[in-house]
């Protein structure tokens, strides 16, 4: 028998209340509103973005641009998700913020499928976490 029951007993319950919930799938409401890329951006590059409206329009920062898709089905099953073709601004970076912009965009293309997990949102493709959000919560 340990020697500090209510300590165990209060560690137990500590790690079983942090432990986080499996992800779930996300249907157009939960993936409605701004997105922030989550990890380290090149000097020069803004860090991309993901701005979901209620109608399944998609628009955002790609790193030097801006761009804007839509869901290709927005009343999809939950945890669906592929994007329309691609549209955006043409301005010139550096090579370093280019190479985001582009790995992002083309990512952003292949996922599909959405999670959130805890306040992340996770775009998958076939099964791999290809990019992680964190929400922007409004000021």
């Amino acid at each position: 028998m340990p020697r500090f029951p209510l300590l165990c007993l209060l560690l137990a319950t500590t790690w079983t209340s942090c432990a986080s919930p499996p992800p779930q799938p996300a249907d157009l409401t939960d993936l409605v509103g701004t997105w922030q890329l989550t990890g380290e951006v090149p000097v020069g590059a803004k860090i991309p973005t993901l701005s979901v409206q209620r109608d399944g329009r998609i628009g955002g920062t790609s790193g030097v641009n801006r761009y804007q898709t839509a869901l290709q089905s927005p009343t999809a099953a939950a945890g669906s998700f592929r994007v329309g073709p691609t549209s955006g601004t043409r301005m010139m970076g550096t090579r370093d913020a280019m190479h985001l912009e582009t790995s992002f965009l083309e990512a952003l293309a292949a996922a599909d499928s959405a999670m959130i997990e805890n306040d992340e949102l996770l775009l998958k493709q076939a099964g791999q976490t290809v990019l992680r959000f964190r929400r922007v919560r409004a000021q």
